[in-house]
């Protein structure tokens, strides 16, 4: 069971840029909003990239998904392994969807 597990961080790992790709951050609003989930605040220190809830924060890691979309995923301790993956939208105005089980919530810039 253990091995499994450090396998599957292993390979999630693998496939994310840490600190978050630069480019992709840069396109990034600097805040957005969901009416269910309250706002996040995108912040820079040095070449990482938080995303900052108010409650609590964390650093971001990126990825390239083969659907050619983009995506940001909560990497500090303890949120890991929870899949806190945020995926970039593509339409007129900047979005972030957070899926979460059977939910899926919307961020859009505010």
């Amino acid at each position: 069971m253990a091995k499994s597990f450090y396998a599957e961080l292993a390979e999630k790992r693998r496939l994310v840029t840490l600190p978050a790709d630069a480019a992709d951050a840069s396109k990034l609003a600097p805040r957005y909003a969901s009416d269910e989930l309250g706002e996040i605040a995108v912040r820079r220190d040095g070449p990482a990239v938080l995303f900052d809830f108010g409650e609590w924060k964390s650093e971001v890691a990126s990825s390239r998904n083969s659907d050619g979309s983009v995506s940001f995923r909560a990497v500090d301790a303890g949120i890991w392994g929870f899949g806190l993956e945020f995926v970039v939208g593509d339409g007129a105005k900047r979005t972030l969807k957070l899926r979460e089980g059977q939910h899926e919530y919307t961020f859009t810039e505010k």
